[in-house]
């Protein structure tokens, strides 16, 4: 064999050995970096949406990548009937809403979402709002007294007047008027079995 194409061979073969190395050592660092990472999150714990505290940690089934701290809750009573907001945000800024209230023995939860409308102006006194080619109908309009803990971006204001809104098909809408801010959200009902809870030994403030 010509000694040249025994050194190029060689060769090839020392650098395929390098390559299978890096991707060897590569490959056990990631596998200790995601092992590491279950070690530091907190155990799974059992507990119901609506006894969430302050730096609970909170993943959503259909948002696997993302872990949410409960960073604010809003209690809300009118007339005795009493339902809670639980702000969820993460690290990037990401931010949604939990509401969880009881109609009779069922617990009604929704995941919502803040939403522009630039072209409209919406108020909890309309009957109906046009949003992304439906007509959707006012089911409940109120005043509500409210008592914020944690951030939670709301204005510091003992009253929040509501109005929720339903489609022909389900989908949700509702405005919520704090003080002179207005805000619009689109809603989705959810299940408390879509939810994994953490609760750290250490939380967050």
């Amino acid at each position: 064999m010509d000694l040249s194409i025994f050194v190029e061979m060689m060769a090839t073969t020392w650098l395929l050995w390098i390559i299978l190395l890096a991707l060897t050592v590569l490959t056990i660092i990631y596998l200790l970096s995601k092992r590491w990472e279950e070690l530091k999150k907190p155990v799974a714990q059992t507990i119901a949406l609506e006894n969430l505290e302050i730096g609970d940690l909170v993943e959503w089934r259909f948002m696997p990548n993302q872990m949410f701290r409960v960073s604010g809750i809003v209690e809300l009573e009118e007339n005795g009937w009493r339902w809670k907001e639980i702000r969820l945000t993460t690290v990037k800024g990401l931010t949604r809403w939990l509401s969880v209230e009881y109609a009779g023995l069922d617990k009604i939860i929704v995941l919502w979402e803040e939403v522009d409308l630039p072209e409209q102006k919406p108020s909890p006194e309309q009957e109906t709002i046009a949003f992304e080619g439906k007509v959707f109908q006012r089911k409940e309009h109120g005043f509500a007294r409210a008592t914020l803990i944690g951030d939670t971006g709301r204005p510091a204001t003992e009253t929040c007047e509501y109005a929720d809104y339903e489609s022909e098909d389900g989908q949700l809408l509702a405005v919520e008027r704090w003080g002179d801010e207005v805000s619009f959200w689109k809603g989705k009902k959810v299940s408390e079995d879509e939810f994994t809870i953490y609760r750290p030994e250490v939380k967050v403030a």
